[in-house]
């Protein structure tokens, strides 16, 4: 894995100073990358610099880094961003130079106009796709210094979890992935330890494995693991929601990481799934799969859903296989009936009638793949999934609340 130190290189007059970093103060230097050179000693320095930047204040750079007995720097000339043609190409410079795996410190102190704000742009970029780490975004505080002289370095670092906070609440809220989120969660409650912080959240970790469970049980249609662990939520969250408004580089997160997990709450409100109450909550996760795009499994829990509703109909046991059974074959045979222009014998039984034919014909559909000739397009199975799916929601809601 190489490391780099990339900084740039501006026209300004630079001032000697003593620059500070996590307790480490550097040689005094007019250069905060000539600084971080000495305390990175391990990382190969490059500065960008356009061509104005070079003709000033290059010779300032070879004295700089021979003054602390450091290599000079690799230079890459990029645009001076006069155009938007320039500004992309600023762009395109850095990741091309940044190698794969590469571990980034990055120093933001002397960039000119907007080039660290397109830099850590493209910085974020390699982050997110795993071509490169960003070990360290630093800016020398040169107007910070205090009256001993030393300036600071602040640490940006933290922007970059921000960015791969909204990825990871993004997945989560549109497609249901919830590993990102959790590994985030845990990463954030370790550090605090980690780094010894007056605050040390208590529930950031189990708030990621419950979020992580329900994922998961809805993935693979267990709607009983997700419903337990939805039950868990409501206190769970609570007590993140403390832990991320303790945290100054996490506190922006707090009202999007409430709205992100309210719906999942949801799923754990009745005591029991498998009840009058419980209905309600079935029909919710058949929602909430619609919402996802998670068509398939829409379409099985709503055909178990209304073998269930039959069930209790029947005063059995919804998870006892002859019981479902039986509700199953009283479902059929009212759909053929109904098929053949005739009405079920039982009126309780039409609404299971109306959406069983073409339900059960769309599951398979789905089930084997479209491997038949009268196969549905894409768009046709969507239509209907949702059509039906929803009319099945509403089935349970309303029998659920009678």
């Amino acid at each position: 894995m190489e490391k780099l130190l990339i900084g740039f290189l501006g026209t300004g007059d630079y001032k000697h100073v003593r620059y500070v970093l996590d307790g480490k103060e550097a040689p005094p230097t007019p250069l905060s990358v000539a600084a971080l050179s000495a305390l990175f000693p391990d990382h190969r320095p490059v500065l960008l610099t356009t061509r104005e930047a070079f003709e000033k204040n290059w010779g300032l750079v070879e004295t700089s880094f021979r003054e602390l007995k450091k290599p000079v720097p690799e230079r890459v000339e990029i645009p001076s961003g006069k155009t938007e043609g320039e500004i992309w190409a600023t762009i395109e410079q850095f990741v091309e130079l940044v190698p794969k795996r590469a571990s980034v410190v990055l120093d933001v102190t002397h960039g000119f106009r907007t080039q660290p704000l397109l830099v850590f742009a493209a910085m974020g970029l390699l982050t997110e796709l795993e071509h490169a780490t960003a070990e360290r975004v630093l800016y020398g505080a040169f107007d910070a210094r205090g009256d001993d002289g030393r300036a600071p370095f602040f640490d940006f670092t933290a922007l970059f979890d921000l960015l791969a906070w909204s990825q990871a609440l993004a997945d989560f809220k549109r497609y249901g992935y919830a590993k990102p989120l959790r590994e985030l969660l845990r990463e954030s409650s370790r550090r605090a330890y980690r780094e010894g912080r007056d605050y040390r959240p208590t529930g950031l970790v189990g708030l990621g494995n419950a979020l992580g469970k329900i994922a998961e049980a809805l993935s693979l249609l267990r709607p009983v693991e997700a419903h337990q662990a939805a039950r868990g939520l409501v206190r769970l969250s609570e007590q993140a929601e403390a832990d991320l408004m303790a945290m100054p580089e996490l506190r922006p997160l707090a009202s999007f990481l409430t709205e992100a997990i309210a719906r999942y709450r949801s799923l754990g409100e009745a005591e029991a799934l498998f009840s009058w109450d419980g209905l309600p909550v079935l029909g919710r996760m058949i929602r909430l799969y619609l919402e996802l795009e998670h068509y398939p499994q829409a379409i099985t829990l709503a055909r178990e859903a209304l073998v269930t509703l039959r069930t209790l109909d029947n005063c059995t046991d919804p998870l006892n296989r002859e019981a479902r059974e039986a509700a199953e074959k009283e479902i059929n045979a009212a759909a053929k009936v109904l098929l053949l222009n005739g009405r079920p014998a039982s009126e309780d039984l039409v609404p299971y009638a109306e959406l069983w034919n073409a339900l059960a014909d769309l599951r398979n559909d789905v089930d084997h793949a479209g491997f038949r000739k009268s196969a549905r397009s894409a768009e046709s199975v969507r239509k209907q999934a949702e059509e039906l799916c929803s009319k099945v929601a509403d089935l349970l809601k309303k029998r659920g609340c009678g």
